[in-house]
């Protein structure tokens, strides 16, 4: 008597971990890898020929098994320019602006604090405006980006609500403000406007709002801003603010 395996069908028949597919932000390159940024969280990744990645890049990223491959940068041809972009930098901090962010009151008067959040698109934490027992409205804006007049920018945010009940009531918006110097303040009644999301439900997931913007004549430098209207008891998280030059 024979005994035979058929190794095609074994093979067919073995559980394959499905590829993954993410996106993160370039830190460091080398000869043969690129080390991504993904979710707070630093992974080496083979990197296609002839690429062209800079540090800085938001490239797409797929993993098969135990092997990543960084399979090209997003579109535009410019890194993030948005310091401190997911609020990880001074680590959980309460009732502190993020490092190099503004907090800009609208009517009444707000507080932000950068706390931790499973949920987080970009790293492990976000940026909250806290709930208050009043009604009001802020942005929370970033710091000022070079830019030059007739330039194209894509920008990009995450917003998810805090609201006093289940019924989603928090509203938000992605502005930017565009200034002649660096040292002019964000001036809510002059920003543009990007894109609006209503209603604002918790996470997950988050909202992802996003646009694309020129610069005007004579404007030096842009601010991104994320606009909050919040109801009494209700706040907002914030997370992966994202600025690139496209055209």
């Amino acid at each position: 008597m024979s005994y035979y395996i058929n190794q095609t069908d074994a093979l067919l028949a073995a559980n394959q971990e499905n590829a993954v597919a993410r996106t993160g932000e370039v830190t460091a390159l080398s000869a043969t890898t690129a080390t991504v940024l993904i979710a707070g969280s630093l992974i080496d990744a083979a990197y296609i020929r002839g690429t062209g990645l800079i540090v800085g890049d938001i490239v797409a990223v797929i993993k098969q098994d135990s092997s990543w491959l960084c399979i090209g940068a997003l579109n535009g041809f410019g890194p993030n320019e948005v310091f401190n972009n997911s609020f990880e930098r001074q680590g959980p901090l309460s009732a502190t602006v993020p490092m190099g962010w503004n907090l800009a009151n609208v009517t009444g008067t707000s507080t932000v604090s950068v706390v931790a959040s499973g949920d987080a698109p970009e790293g492990q934490l976000v940026a909250q405006i806290e709930p208050a027992a009043s009604a009001r409205e802020c942005v929370l804006n970033s710091a000022p980006i070079p830019v030059n007049p007739g330039e194209s920018w894509s920008v990009s945010g995450y917003f998810a609500g805090l609201n006093p009940t289940s019924t989603p009531e928090v509203d938000g918006s992605l502005r930017v403000f565009f200034s002649t110097t660096d040292t002019a303040a964000y001036a809510p009644g002059s920003d543009t406007l990007v894109m609006s999301i209503l209603n604002i439900p918790a996470a997950p997931p988050f909202l992802l709002a996003s646009g694309q913007v020129d610069v005007p004549a004579t404007m030096l430098f842009m601010r991104l801003g994320f606009r909050c209207v919040l109801p009494i008891n209700g706040g907002m998280q914030l997370d992966f603010a994202i600025a690139r030059k496209v055209g």
